[in-house]
């Protein structure tokens, strides 16, 4: 009982277009938009973008939309969700380990586009002329 009781305080979204949104912004990120072209060009353009969709159709969208699913049925994060099917409890483990792997890149470019923000509102850009100390 103790643990139904715990499972009911959690909170929930309040509408459906709160859980749209916010699994809007977990798909559609800053490599979904600025990277892809890139990498899609470089691996060869269409020869590159149809295998890219079918794997993403046939292992990628029934991953995401199980994941999903489970976490909205358990009420529970990754690691406890995935850890209910016993053949595939280091899935979630995975899916952690691959985020803190892949987020500091996207940290540095984030970071950078701050630096930039930041001298951009001086009177004179670092980057307008070539007489500094570092050319």
């Amino acid at each position: 009982m103790d643990k139904e009781v715990k499972a009911s305080e959690k909170t929930t979204w309040s509408n459906q277009v709160e859980f749209f949104l916010s699994l809007l912004g977990y798909v559609v990120g800053l490599g979904n938009l600025w990277r892809f072209p890139y990498v899609c060009y470089r691996n060869g353009g269409g020869a590159f973008l149809i295998p890219y969709l079918g794997s993403m159709l046939i292992i990628g969208l029934p991953m995401y939309v199980g994941e999903i699913g489970m976490g909205q049925y358990t009420r529970s994060g990754k690691i406890n969700a995935w850890n209910r099917i016993p053949i595939m409890k280091g899935i979630g483990f995975g899916s952690i380990i691959m985020c803190c792997f892949s987020m500091p890149p996207y940290m540095m470019v984030m970071a950078w586009s701050l630096l930039y923000l930041g001298h951009s509102f001086n009177s004179d850009l670092p980057w307008a002329t070539c007489g500094h100390h570092w050319n």
